[in-house]
């Protein structure tokens, strides 16, 4: 947190008014985060997952930005499939892990 707010100047605000979010999984509220309205669909969250681990397996992704399908090892298939569904609302996410990263907007669709 002290690193953040002190390269950032970002404060900390709960999270339903977070316009950003970053930690691991298992530690973040993401029922409490806001997922946008319908006149103000991208006053919606990013949340920053902090993965320890990171590989092209697992869950198959397709939508914009996908030539044809692509694979990601998700922590929870389900979640996303869910977050998809609330389209144009939902959560945008960054995972990362060391010098990996991968972005899952709310447009892609997840199997």
């Amino acid at each position: 947190r002290d690193w953040i707010t002190f390269q950032t100047g970002a404060p900390f605000v709960p999270p339903a008014q977070a316009m950003f979010a970053v930690g691991a999984w298992d530690d973040l509220p993401l029922s409490e985060f806001a997922i946008g309205t319908a006149e103000y669909p991208d006053r919606s969250a990013t949340v920053v997952v902090e993965m320890p681990d990171l590989t092209s397996l697992g869950a198959t992704l397709s939508g914009p930005g996908i030539k044809d399908t692509a694979n990601l090892s998700l922590p929870d298939t389900a979640a996303f499939q869910r977050n998809a569904a609330l389209f144009p609302l939902g959560l945008d996410f960054i995972f990362t892990c060391a010098n990996r990263l991968a972005a899952l907007p709310r447009t892609t669709r997840v199997r």
